[in-house]
Parts: C-alpha cells; structure tokens; sequence
C-alpha cells in the first residue's frame, strides 16, 4: 500500500514556489513498476489547476520499493497563504493515492496482479 512518506518546500530557484511530495510502496514487482510508470503521465494530465507537476518514480530491485516524487510548482501569483497551501498539499496527495489505488486494481484486473 503507498503512503505518503514527507511533503517539503524546496528552495526558491525560480519564480515559484516548489513543493515536494514523496510517496513509498513496499513489494512492488518490476512488472507493476514498469504499469505505473507509463500511467504517471495520466495522473498529470487529469489534475486541472494553475500549477506544474513533475512526477519522478525510482525503483529498488533488490528491496522491490517504488518511490514516487512529486514536485508541484505554484507561481508565486498564484501562491495561496500558508494554511491554503497546506490544504494543497493535502488535496494533491489525496488524489494522488486514489488514483495510485485505482491503478493497483485495474493492474489487478487487466495482468493477473501482484
């Protein structure tokens, strides 16, 4: 199951405000890995707002651990107070573990599962 790992606000390069979201997931097999990677691309498409996401996902062979890195840039117009960047935060990590949950059974239904 993914869980959400650590979120933190990266230092300033640009005119945005960079925010890193880290997620984990534990017994995942190349084959999965190589299912998700390709639906990353998805999940950016579908999330409709005024801020840029990157997503990087790394895979340990050894350990099977996918670690999945999201990085939401909000330009600093668009950056909302304190407590509504928190409510970001929270709101993008939600959807992000639905749409990773939903992933893991339609894997399931369509290749055999895990």
């Amino acid at each position: 199951m993914i869980r959400n790992i650590s979120y933190e606000i990266l230092n300033k390069k640009h005119l945005t405000t960079d925010i890193l979201i880290k997620f984990e997931d534990k017994g995942i097999t190349k084959d999965f890995h190589d299912f998700i990677k390709g639906q990353l691309e998805e999940f950016k498409q579908d999330l409709d707002n005024p801020y840029t996401i990157t997503i990087d996902s790394k895979y340990d062979y050894n350990k099977k651990i996918l670690l999945i890195d999201i990085v939401l840039s909000i330009h600093d117009t668009h950056k909302p107070l304190h407590t509504h960047l928190v409510q970001v935060i929270n709101d993008k990590t939600y959807k992000f573990i639905k749409f990773y949950e939903r992933n893991i059974q339609l894997y399931k239904n369509n290749c055999g599962g895990q």
